[in-house]
């Protein structure tokens, strides 16, 4: 029965992947065609899904990885739907991955990283992007100090500020240098794991490679420093 739900499956229409790149491929893509090629993929959509519906009444038996999938795409669907039908792009708790339904979107369609809420900290070092009046707001309202110049008129003490800022600079080069060195090296940009739970604990392995290696860094650049004082040391005596 699982083969021949699979072979059933397999041979549903596939005009939504003729349709689809054509308005992908094209250059100017303006607001009434997206729309139009929106409201055909979720007209397919649906017709696959009642498709699928009439296998399970006829008493076909998915697995239950297929069951946590079908259940997955009928709520992206859903959202999908409701931000064709209320011209809008965002959805509560909306789903950009079917095999990572945890994970969230955020500014650019990045995938959101995964946060904890320990607990606030003194200051974040931020894009120019995110530095919105309601971010701002939140900010302040937590106690936060945004990394950035001031909206509205210079202050008084400029020279203080221009320090901070200075220092902020610093501080947001060693992080990004960080991110990127996690990425490049030591394997942050080649996670494929579908579950939140093998997710989280290879994000953790990848930050902790890092601190361990940093680690490593500071004991030799020690060493080194201690050896070469050594060095100096005994060079000043026989001379």
């Amino acid at each position: 029965m699982q083969r021949q739900w699979t072979e059933e499956t397999q041979n549903l229409p596939q005009r939504s992947e003729e349709k689809l790149p054509c308005t992908c491929k094209n250059k100017e893509k303006k607001q009434v065609k997206i729309r139009k090629t929106i409201r055909k993929q979720l007209g397919y959509a649906k017709r696959n899904l009642g498709y699928i519906d009439g296998f399970l009444e006829a008493g076909h038996a998915p697995t239950e990885k297929e069951k946590t999938l079908l259940k997955t795409i009928r709520l992206l669907y859903e959202q999908q739907e409701y931000m064709y039908s209320n011209h809008t792009h965002s959805a509560p708790k909306r789903i950009v991955s079917i095999q990572q339904p945890y994970l969230r979107p955020i500014v650019r369609g990045k995938a959101e990283k995964l946060s904890f809420d320990l607990y606030y900290p003194e200051k974040v070092l931020v894009d120019q992007i995110y530095r919105t009046r309601d971010n701002r707001d939140y900010c302040k309202g937590k106690g936060i100090r945004m990394f950035g110049p001031k909206l509205g008129r210079p202050s008084k003490n400029r020279e203080h500020d221009k320090a901070i800022e200075y220092q902020d600079n610093v501080d947001r080069i060693e992080v990004e240098r960080t991110f990127s060195l996690s990425i490049r090296c030591y394997g942050m940009g080649l996670i494929k794991t579908k579950l939140e739970e093998t997710t989280r604990a290879t994000i953790a392995l990848s930050v902790f490679v890092t601190n361990l290696f940093k680690i490593q860094s500071c004991i030799i650049l020690r060493l080194l420093c201690r050896w070469l004082n050594r060095w100096h040391y005994e060079l000043f005596l026989a001379v």
